[in-house]
């Protein structure tokens, strides 16, 4: 029985000299440069990695990912004109939106280009649609989240928007509104077909732990990980945006195939609800690619509730065989991996000191996650370096990261859920 928490009221990956956690205290320091005024909110949503459960969030089936240390940090205060003026000086950019003159949805528009402006308006729109007016708003923000990685810089921005603009606006939002909302901006403005993890886990996560979701039901348990574990993050340096890449295309193959099934077991709400002893007979009448992409989201949901009941039994064995299944599926059934990805994730297969190693977030491109001991770390991100630079001419990124808490809210001088 999956429990509901209660209501709580970039980095560029590092890379050799680059810095760690960019984002501590910075945003309120650079808005006061910026605007020349103190914001009046501040607020820090987390990345995340996903240990399993890969494209099977929008099927509506079962997650593990986790929040991690990295994050994003967003400073705002208010402006009297219907304005949002945005600032991302980490990476060197900046623009406005007028609240009252939205831009068209992302989809409507003969260039998609994806600026930290859409998501900003995407919010907005969202806010909209729930009838909340969002206030006029300086901003500036700080993050030392990887940006096209896979590990939910959006997701990190637009909830941290969410919370601001509505703390602005004295509106109390309770933490499932806010990835609902978060969402809606992706499904609704931009035209993407993504479910509701990454905003769940920015939002709640918490330390030392991942979280067993049920995308259907949005509840979740916490799943410990084991003590002496850390999280490796190994960039492959191959940047993907979901918007206008294949990532739609599998969302729709689904959504094809599940149609098709239905001809024949209307019951099933979304693929995930086809058993899995019902698997072979049932894709045995679908014609490539649709029958992989089935095998995939059924068994991958399997993985992911196996996996958890290994890593809360403590048997890394078991937990780290099941996280590779996971990736051979992504690569071999739902075809999102590329190259780059399976030499970094067989490589860290090897590894001593290592409890599994896949992609995970949208796929073509981004990283791989490993579950590494802490005494490890250093050996193993050495092996991954030279395997990775005899393939490819270059070092990935690495990133050693934790479990950490969700999104805070300054409050009284400090960040509190």
């Amino acid at each position: 029985m999956m429990a509901r928490r209660p209501p709580a009221g970039r980095d560029a990956l590092r890379r050799s000299g680059s810095r760690e956690h960019a984002g501590s205290g910075r945003a309120a320091l650079l808005h006061r440069d910026r605007f020349g005024v103190e914001p009046t909110v501040l607020v820090r949503a987390p990345g995340r990695v996903n240990l399993l459960g890969g494209h099977v969030d929008y099927s509506e089936g079962w997650v593990l990912p986790a929040a991690i240390k990295h994050k994003l940090e967003l400073a705002a205060s208010p402006l009297r004109a219907r304005r949002l003026e945005l600032e991302l000086p980490d990476v060197g950019w900046s623009g406005g939106i007028d609240l009252d003159a939205l831009p068209p949805k992302l989809a409507e528009r003969p260039e998609r280009d994806g600026a930290p402006s859409d998501l900003a308006a995407g919010v907005v729109w969202a806010l909209a649609e729930r009838a909340i007016q969002a206030p006029g708003a300086a901003l500036t923000v700080s993050s030392d989240i990887p940006i096209g990685a896979g590990v939910a810089s959006s997701a990190a921005f637009e909830v941290a928007l969410v919370l601001a603009l509505a703390r602005l606006a004295e509106i109390d939002l309770d933490p499932l509104t806010v990835a609902r909302i978060g969402r809606a901006c992706e499904n609704g403005y931009l035209g993407l077909a993504s479910g509701i993890m990454d905003q769940y886990v920015c939002v709640l996560g918490e330390p030392e732990a991942a979280l067993l979701l049920d995308c259907r039901t949005e509840t979740h348990r916490i799943v410990p990980l084991p003590a002496g574990l850390r999280l490796l993050v190994a960039d492959s340096g191959v940047r993907r945006r979901l918007v206008g890449s294949g990532y739609g295309d599998r969302a729709a193959e689904c959504r094809r195939a599940l149609d098709l099934l239905r001809r024949e077991r209307p019951e099933l709400g979304t693929l995930r609800d086809l058993p899995l002893e019902d698997l072979d007979a049932a894709i045995a009448a679908l014609e490539a690619p649709l029958d992989r992409r089935v095998r995939h989201v059924v068994t991958e949901c399997d993985r992911v509730l196996r996996g958890a009941a290994a890593l809360e039994a403590g048997d890394l064995e078991v937990f780290a065989e099941i996280v590779r299944a996971a990736h051979r599926s992504l690569r071999d059934d739902f075809e999102v991996s590329i190259p780059e990805l399976d030499l970094l994730a067989e490589t860290a297969w090897g590894a001593a000191g290592t409890h599994g190693a896949r992609a995970f977030g949208g796929g073509f491109g981004g990283c791989v996650v490993v579950l590494v001991e802490a005494d490890a770390v250093e050996a193993v991100g050495a092996r991954l370096t030279s395997a990775f630079a005899a393939s490819f001419g270059r070092p990935p990124g690495l990133l050693l990261t934790d479990a950490a808490p969700g999104t805070t809210v300054h409050a009284d001088g400090r960040f509190s859920r």
